[in-house]
């Protein structure tokens, strides 16, 4: 996973098997820790879905709010650094 910042847009450029994806987006929100902790976010008012485990993702770690991409521990996937 490559960022890049073009004036105030940040670049995500991810490889995927053997393509690589690149998205423009606005902000890019970082978190650590190994729980999901969504109560406070307000995601229903957003339409992202979310479960015990976390956001609900689909293979591209697109949310229900498609613009909106979730990665790493929150995304309700596999909880490996590398796998983040």
């Amino acid at each position: 996973m490559r960022l890049t910042r073009v004036k105030e847009k940040v670049h995500l450029n991810h490889r995927h098997a053997v393509a690589i994806s690149a998205i423009e987006v606005d902000r890019i929100l970082v978190a650590t820790g190994r729980l999901p902790n969504v109560e406070s976010l307000t995601l229903e008012a957003t339409g992202i879905k979310s479960t015990k485990k976390g956001v609900t993702v689909d293979e591209y770690q697109r949310t229900s709010n498609k613009p909106v991409y979730a990665a790493g521990d929150i995304s309700g996937q596999e909880k490996f650094t590398h796998a983040a």
